[in-house]
């Protein structure tokens, strides 16, 4: 008998991207490209937490391309590369030059798993950190390929389901690593009230 996939898209985040102060924060780029990469899996590999690709096709899906492309093409291979220091993907490469190889990225499903404890001096308990978030492909078209946007539908969809859910400004500040005014504008102009948070 054939088992049945679910073949609805989908990412999955393990919650320490957030982790604000700790080694697992991920900066708005690189929650964008590591959440890319999830949706970009190559059809008929068989590990699904595998990707092939290379740096241009990156750059290309996201939109990401400037004037300079030589500079664009050291920012995607900076973003990778802190990816992968972080613990978040293992990167293989035909070539030793990143920018001009075929690159096998796999997701590394252990972090998922990890946790971590973010003090601050407002708030008596520290922010634990835990678990995985999962972005289905409608909230992440939402962000429109913009990694501030989905950092603040990310961290929505996971806090919506915790106990007491409210987020503060100044937390806002901290997960998306801006000013207060900043932190304002970006929320304020992401659709979060658009965020299917009954999955």
């Amino acid at each position: 008998m054939l088992k049945m996939v679910n073949k609805v898209p989908k990412a999955k985040l393990p919650n320490v991207v957030f982790a604000f102060g700790t080694e697992y924060h991920l900066t708005t780029d690189e929650i964008m490209v590591y959440t890319h990469i999830q949706f970009a899996k190559s059809v008929g590999m068989m590990n699904t937490e595998i990707t092939r690709t290379t740096v241009d096709m990156l750059i290309d899906d996201l939109g990401w391309w400037t004037t300079k492309e030589s500079r664009d093409r050291s920012k995607m291979i900076k973003i990778l590369e802190a990816l992968e220091k972080k613990g978040y993907i293992k990167i293989e490469t035909t070539n030793k030059k990143l920018a001009k190889g075929i690159l096998t990225i796999t997701i590394i499903s252990e972090m998922r798993g990890v946790k971590a404890e973010s003090s601050v001096s407002w708030k008596e308990r520290s922010f634990e950190f835990f678990g995985y978030t999962e972005i289905y492909g409608d909230d992440y078209n939402l962000a429109e390929k913009n990694g501030q946007k989905l950092m603040v539908i990310a961290y929505v969809l996971w806090r919506s389901g915790l106990k007491g859910y409210k987020i503060a400004n100044k937390e806002w500040e901290l997960v998306l690593a801006v000013t207060d005014k900043t932190a304002r504008r970006i929320v304020e102009n992401t659709a979060v009230e658009k965020v299917s948070l009954n999955k």
